[in-house]
């Protein structure tokens, strides 16, 4: 599996970043200027080769393929995704 880019995951697919032997799944909504920008930043460090063998995946929230994801943890639904400075990230 390649690390150089950033995964679009979905129910069906988020086993390959949290099933990675290093991976990071960050938790997005589709209107989140703050994802968006973090996003960016982790494209420019995967380029640059900063983030090594690291599996990134994002995970939309409001896209009808997080569904399950979002059954399988309930406390996303407390998440204020606005008050955040950062997106939010599961290692």
């Amino acid at each position: 599996m390649s690390a150089d880019s950033v995964l679009y995951v979905a129910d069906d697919t988020v086993d390959r970043v949290v099933g990675a032997r290093q991976g990071a799944l960050v938790l997005a909504k589709g209107d989140c200027d703050n994802c968006a920008a973090y996003e960016s930043q982790i494209r420019r460090l995967l380029e640059e080769g900063q983030l090594g063998d690291l599996v990134v995946g994002k995970i939309v929230l409001t896209q009808p393929g997080a569904r399950g994801f979002k059954r399988a943890n309930p406390w996303l639904s407390e998440v204020d995704f606005p008050s955040l400075h950062a997106p939010l990230c599961a290692w």
